[in-house]
């Protein structure tokens, strides 16, 4: 015979306080309730409270939860856009073009390429200089 799990004096309290409330329900009835609450930012007993006019809605509470997560979703997509942007326009700021010999066409030369390392080993090779040095001849 199995015994019986002891249970503090605190927990019987608990429990005969706030008994199990279950029922059975279609599962969109469910989905919709959960969502509710999820949107509102409660908890489904708090969601039922209000309901059973126990408990006053708080919609400072859930406002503050709509504010946070909007800012949330901006804040994402703002830093999405910004990084997609700023990559692009660090490509454009910082970027080597040169022209095709074949079709005279500009051409990007891609950062860490073969070309690219060409390019500086050509020019450590025969030097460079700052503009300002360049014109006073000083290198």
């Amino acid at each position: 015979m199995k015994k019986k799990k002891h249970k503090p004096p605190s927990r019987i309290r608990y429990e005969k306080k706030n008994p199990v409330f279950s029922i059975r329900m279609p599962q969109e009835f469910h989905d919709e309730f959960k969502t509710l609450a999820e949107d509102l930012g409660l908890s489904r007993r708090e969601l039922m409270a209000i309901f059973l006019k126990k408990q006053k809605a708080n919609y400072h509470r859930a406002y503050m939860h709509g504010d946070k997560e909007g800012y949330r979703i901006g804040y994402n997509v703002g830093c999405e856009k910004g990084n997609t942007e700023g990559y692009k326009k660090g490509m454009n700021d910082w970027a080597i073009w040169g022209y095709c010999v074949n079709c005279g066409k500009a051409a990007y030369i891609t950062p860490n390429s073969d070309i690219h390392m060409a390019i500086i080993e050509f020019l450590k090779e025969r030097g460079f200089a700052h503009i300002k040095c360049h014109e006073q001849k000083n290198y």
